[in-house]
């Protein structure tokens, strides 16, 4: 090879590497505080499209505990947890608050209230992911990893829609990463805690445990790391404790408040889901559950590279505090028998990080040839087309139908008559919270028993919902005219994978005598 080729080889790969170089780093543009403007109009976007909740648990265990403090929902109505006294409601009156404040302010709509709460928290997960990965910043080595680490949060398809969730599982991750935050991450920075942010850390690390009491397992590792290899003295590890005693008695004040009676929550979930075993009754899975189900949820391809990578990182900061609380919280829902994919989500943040570590530790061993940038579009194309598709979805299928019957519903009284299933029924559980309060929910055989006057009145305007969206047979005496359906026209007609038969398809019928 000539001298000038080789010159020309050179460059082309010093301008390759020095691109590639400039758009995941270097950019002017992915400085932190423009990450933070992208993750909040990012995580903007995802709060107003997705509506719904992810889980039964998000809805009526936090959204329908509020509603019931606000007398809209009959406590007859509530899981079977609110009479056990075992769920914490911390949570529940931090949206008692937010939505007393939104009618003050004239808000009326509860689509709009939950919106409200979408919206606080995927803002505060943006500002808390980017706090945490600028304290991270020394333990990957300097700002550009720690970019990349919040480029990550905000980037990786499934963090947007998880961030937005007004959930135990979220709220709970962000008080755990905000508690990191304040304390000391690095080895060569640990005499600089202070008194007052030890107790800072204690108590948002504290209210961590009160939003979701499985965040125990993560705070046994943070607590052997700060007695092993933390050692911040005897004073700060005090005032750490306090901080975190704060949140609980605060925990404890509000479920008084709540429920009525003086109650100690972390005791009654423990001896009603572990030593009377309620838990196990909602299923039990192998120790090795997660894994296929992370590999399979978290699509394939970008869940096998995440997953090589996080071990890496792992082996790589097997010293570090976020190590030993993932570590720690892993084996913990490992042991436990009832597993849940979402019982991970906590950890999620954390996961990147070792990612991130992970990538640090091999970058250098691939290069940038041709095979690198094509593996890393690739994964980049999946994870866009991913993104876009999960953060602009309602989480709820039946969103859309809560939406109309409460806008056609909110300023006449109307009769719903349904034939089967209500939109406001879910397994054993009545939804209250998106209902409008003019509507009334009568059960009906068929469509033809509208024409039995002694039984039934509808007036014009009433709606009418049949048994998986099919009129069959119509009502004598009346005009059925279809108002919503909650799947497009234009998926209906076709059903390759058979998907009709997995999905409730809700039609609502406008009535009308003849």
């Amino acid at each position: 090879m000539s001298s000038a080729t080789r010159i020309h080889s050179a460059t082309r790969s010093s301008i390759h590497r020095c691109t590639l170089e400039r758009l995941l780093i270097k950019a002017p543009r992915f400085t932190f505080p423009t990450l933070v403007l992208l993750g909040l109009a990012l995580f903007t976007l995802v709060a107003v499209r997705s509506e719904g909740f992810y889980h039964a648990d998000e809805h009526f265990q936090l959204l329908e505990f509020a509603n019931y403090k606000l007398g809209q929902t009959p406590a007859a109505d509530l899981p079977w947890e609110f009479r056990s006294q075992i769920r914490p409601t911390l949570q529940p009156a931090i949206a008692v608050g937010v939505i007393r404040a939104a009618r003050a302010a004239g808000i009326t709509s509860p689509f709009s209230w939950a919106l409200l709460l979408r919206l606080l928290s995927g803002w505060l997960a943006v500002l808390v992911f980017a706090r945490i990965a600028a304290r991270l910043s020394g333990s990957l080595g300097g700002d550009r990893m720690a970019r990349i680490l919040f480029g990550a949060a905000i980037l990786v398809w499934f963090m947007p829609y998880l961030s937005v969730r007004f959930s135990s599982e979220n709220w709970s991750a962000l008080a755990f990463l905000a508690g990191l935050s304040f304390l000391p991450l690095d080895r060569d920075r640990r005499d600089t805690a202070t008194i007052t942010s030890c107790a800072v850390a204690g108590l948002f690390l504290g209210l961590s445990f009160v939003f979701r009491f499985q965040m125990g397992f993560a705070l046994v590792g943070v607590g052997a790391w700060l007695l092993f290899r933390g050692r911040i003295g005897t004073a700060r590890l005090a005032a750490l404790g306090a901080g975190g005693l704060a949140a609980i008695a605060l925990g404890s004040a509000v479920d008084w408040w709540f429920y009525g009676n003086p109650v100690f929550t972390p005791w009654t979930y423990f001896a009603s889901n572990i030593i009377q075993g309620k838990a196990a009754a909602f299923g039990v899975s192998p120790w090795w559950w997660y894994l296929p189900q992370f590999l399979m949820h978290a699509i394939p391809p970008i869940a096998a590279v995440l997953l090589v990578l996080a071990m890496i990182g792992a082996c790589r900061a097997r010293d570090h505090v976020i190590t030993w609380a993932f570590v720690v919280f892993l084996v913990g829902h490992v042991v436990v028998g009832h597993k849940e994919l979402r019982f991970l989500f906590p950890m999620a943040f954390p996961f990147l990080f070792l990612v991130v570590v992970g990538w640090q530790r091999i970058r250098p061993r691939l290069g940038t040839g041709l095979a690198m940038r094509v593996t890393f579009g690739v994964l980049a194309v999946i994870d866009i087309v991913a993104l876009l598709f999960a953060g602009t979805q309602a989480a709820s299928t039946g969103v859309t139908t809560w939406r109309f019957l409460y806008g056609y519903s909110e300023h006449r009284p109307t009769t719903l008559y349904v034939q089967g299933n209500s939109p406001y029924d879910y397994d054993v559980l009545q939804l209250h919270f998106y209902r409008a309060p003019q509507i009334a929910v009568v059960r009906i055989d068929t469509a033809a028993a509208l024409g039995d006057s002694s039984r039934y009145h509808p007036r014009d305007g009433d709606l009418l919902i049949p048994a998986n969206g099919v009129l069959q047979p119509s009502a004598p005496g009346y005009r059925l005219t279809l108002v919503h359906r909650s799947v497009a026209a234009w998926m209906l007609r076709s059903d390759v994978t058979h998907w009709k038969e997995r999905t409730h398809i809700w039609a609502v019928y406008r009535i009308d005598r003849r």
